[in-house]
């Protein structure tokens, strides 16, 4: 019906109009009007009004629509909506008012009203017509029923809900992209009918979500009551400085779930509204500062100026606290006075979440402290804390500082250790300040520990402390984890060494951790169980009692400047099964990596980088270095083999003599990329096994390698064994420099296959290599820079 103009002008058939119950009209683009009912004729006043069985009416795609009825008020007797239940209005880009005040006064039974991409709509209930003029100056718009109110895309919409309408049914509230609404509900007191009694309007309300609203200066200016609201999400509210007025704050005693994001003036969660008298004012102050009893869920996101957000106490059911991105946020909660001047003398000095569960924070760079005075035996229920990009946190619990910027131990928890039965993960990030995360904590207090992450602390003194006797040895704390998998400490110079007991690790990481010199070189007691020592010392693992290691998988550890074994393994009890990641850097004492009985378990390694271990001679121990009590000597007869090994880096290890044993069996089948730089000692990359007969140019194939750099190695002399015949049939790059004694030469057959021989055959000079020639067949030994396809000199 593309020319349709209008609808039910004129006369219409009355009796038609009077028993409709539905109106759904879609893609009319010249549809201006729909019910003209001012035409109608006088007769109808004492008949049935029209339009009063209507229960639904849905309007889409009418682009022309200039209004939806045409009536003044002198014929409001001739139509009703009184039985209208469910609205929907969308992609009207014309319409500019919803429904005319005499209908507006008629819709007692309107359940749900959805209004979207109405760009031109200034007002819900307003004129449709210039001339329209009530005889009542202010009449009162009650919709009893209503429960869901949804507005999307109305950028002319200034007002939803003026002063003299009441919804006090209403349970959904979804406002989102109206970009010139200035406010939403004006209740500057409440409106007070002699059938009625006192109207507190939103009592039944149980969602608000308030997106893309940047005019917005206030939800509701004056004080109302939300005594069944669940959950709030308020997103990309630029001028909104707080969310409710103190006196509203108290009556959100069923809030859940609060969501904020991206609201840049936001300053703080409560505040004064405008019009509170001085008596609303006082009844505040003199009221208990409990807020939010039932609030469970906290998040939010990219709120440049909020401060704080409310008192601590009264969140007895808080489950999660999740803030990011806030610049400015100073504390999280217990501020001991508000913006507001209302103090908060009522607060416990402890807090007490006993249902908390998370505690994620990131990106708040002013942020001092979590909640200053926290009891932590009321945190049992902890189960994930994340804090990252906090530069100025000083503690996460417990502790407060003075105005002399000592620490000062709260006497309520001076003397208690403590124990965090439910705490999984725990991970810290870039907090440039931070000295402390838990103190008195029992060695048995984190059972089910899973992931410890301490990255970018470098004042972090402690994580975990102890007064107890019994978990303290040689002044190092011991923490039994029997269920943590990850454990990665980095960046951590003043990190005090602690000791983990932890059978099914899988990955560990420890970098640059308790290298000031006051914490190098203590003293490691030698426990009779298995262990991991968290901190710059000669030996990483005590193996002892059968601790295996079967089940790490990643291993990085980087300038730790003392450690000189990684695990001692006299007893050849250790196999690493399932490692599948080797990193090592900075390690400068560190003299070799694996025992052969550890080399031989390799079978799912993929990835070997070693840089800048400059002790280190070989990677695999020597069998005459390996104790002549080990009851597992038989197995040096197996053949040395990494049958998953992908990656190699080796650079900058000075003392390293060779890699790899080269066996009857390939070594390493797997093998794509290998990359030695700087290793000044280097003699040969892969050295032979005893009693190996080798059968002269015996062929290996190397048959994944695409990548093989060889880069300033001065003594490097052979690249496989005498007698051996390399060939790389999957080769795409060759880089060879600097390796003056290598003897080893390289050269590329008709197939474009990478050989390489002990003993080169006459080089081909580089002049006689035209242009216009191949450089297959061609013999290199000295700077080559190769790829499938060209050459490079």
């Amino acid at each position: 019906m593309v020319s349709l103009k209008g609808l039910c002008c004129g006369l219409s058939p009355t009796r038609f109009l009077q028993n409709l119950k539905e109106v759904i009209i879609k893609d009319c683009e010249e549809l201006q009007l729909i019910f003209q009912i001012d035409k109608l004729s006088e007769k109808m006043k004492c008949q049935t009004p029209l339009l009063s069985n209507l229960t639904i009416l849905s309007l889409h795609s009418l682009p022309k629509l200039k209004r939806i009825w045409e009536v003044k008020p002198s014929h409001r007797a001739i139509a009703s909506l009184q039985s209208l239940k469910v609205v929907r209005i969308e992609s009207c880009g014309n319409l500019k008012t919803i429904f005319s005040p005499c209908l507006a006064l008629s819709m007692l039974h309107l359940q749900e009203l959805y209004i979207s991409d109405c760009d031109r709509l200034e007002q819900v209930i307003g004129f449709g017509q210039e001339d329209e003029i009530l005889e009542n100056d202010c009449p009162l718009y009650c919709w009893p029923k209503l429960r869901v109110l949804h507005i999307l895309g109305c950028g002319s919409l200034k007002y939803i809900i003026s002063t003299n309408t009441l919804i006090q049914s209403l349970e959904s509230f979804h406002i989102e992209n109206c970009h010139q609404l200035i406010q939403i509900y004006n209740t500057e007191q409440n409106i007070v009918l002699p059938e009625l009694g006192s109207q507190e309007s939103l009592t039944n309300l149980t969602s608000l979500e308030l997106i893309s609203l940047p005019e917005l200066k206030y939800i509701w200016n004056g004080p109302n009551h939300y005594l069944n609201l669940h959950r709030v999400q308020i997103t990309d509210c630029d001028k909104l400085t707080y969310l409710f007025s103190e006196i509203t704050a108290r009556t959100l005693v069923h809030l859940q779930f609060l969501e904020i994001w991206n609201c840049d003036c936001l300053e703080r969660l409560f505040g004064e509204a405008e019009n509170m008298d001085e008596i609303d004012v006082s009844n505040i102050k003199d009221q208990s500062s409990l807020f939010l009893p039932k609030l469970k869920r906290v998040k939010i996101r990219e709120c440049e100026n909020l401060k704080y957000l409310c008192s601590s106490q009264g969140l007895p059911y808080l489950e999660s606290i999740d803030i990011g991105d806030c610049p400015r946020l100073i504390q999280i909660f217990n501020m001991e006075k508000n913006m507001d001047g209302f103090g908060l003398q009522n607060d416990s000095p402890l807090c007490c979440w006993p249902k908390l569960r998370i505690l994620h924070i990131q990106v708040c760079p002013n942020l001092k402290y979590v909640c200053a005075n926290t009891w932590t035996q009321g945190l049992q229920s902890l189960e994930s804390v994340y804090i990252t990009d906090c530069s100025q946190l000083i503690q996460v619990f417990n502790m407060e500082q003075n105005k002399h910027g000592q620490d000062i131990v709260l006497p309520e928890l001076g003397s208690q250790n403590h124990c965090w039965p439910k705490l999984k993960t725990l991970r810290i990030e870039d907090c440039q300040l931070l000295k402390y995360v838990f103190a008195n904590t029992l060695s048995q207090g984190f059972t089910l520990l899973e992931s410890l992450y301490l990255e970018n602390c470098p004042q972090l003194l402690q994580v975990f402390g102890s007064t107890e006797e019994r978990d303290v040895i040689s002044d190092h704390i011991l923490l039994n984890v029997p269920f943590m998998q990850d454990l990665v400490v980095s960046n951590c110079p003043q990190f005090s060494c602690f000791i983990v007991q932890a059978q099914l690790i899988k990955e560990l990481v420890l970098s640059n951790v308790g290298n000031s010199r006051q914490l190098c070189n203590t003293d490691v007691p030698v426990l009779n169980e298995g262990c991991i020592l968290v901190g710059n010392h000669e030996e990483v693992f005590q193996v002892q009692g059968g601790y295996s290691l079967s089940s790490i998988r990643s291993l990085l550890l980087a300038n730790l400047f003392e450690v000189r074994v990684i695990w001692n393994d006299f007893a050849q009890v250790v196999t690493l099964e399932n490692l599948t990641t080797l990193t090592l850097s900075g390690c400068k004492k560190l003299r070799y990596i694996f025992s052969p009985m550890m080399a031989r378990s390799l079978s799912h390694l993929e990835y070997i980088s070693m840089e800048g271990c400059e002790e280190i001679e070989r990677l695999i121990l020597a069998k005459d270095q390996v104790s002549s009590s080990s009851s597992n000597g038989d197995t040096s007869l197996q053949p040395m083999s990494f049958p998953n090994l992908a990656r190699i880096i080796v650079a900058y290890c000075k003392n390293l003599k060779s890699l790899f044993p080269f066996g009857y069996v390939p070594v390493v089948p797997k093998l794509e990329s290998l990359i030695v730089r700087r290793n000044f000692k280097l003699e040969q990359v892969f050295e032979l096994e005893d009693e190996v007969k080798v059968v002269a140019e015996e062929e290996m194939k190397f048959d994944k390698l695409k990548w093989l750099t060889l880069e300033e190695l001065p003594g490097l002399i052979h690249f496989c064994p005498k007698g051996y015949h390399p060939v790389f049939p999957a080769m795409t790059r060759l880089k060879v420099r600097d390796c003056p004694k290598l003897t080893t030469g390289f050269f590329i057959d008709s197939q474009e296959f990478v050989h390489c021989k002990t003993k080169a055959p006459q080089l081909v000079e580089q002049d006689v290599v035209e242009e216009s020639t191949t450089v297959r067949n061609a013999i290199f030994n000295e700077n080559i820079d190769w790829s499938r396809r060209s050459i490079i000199f």
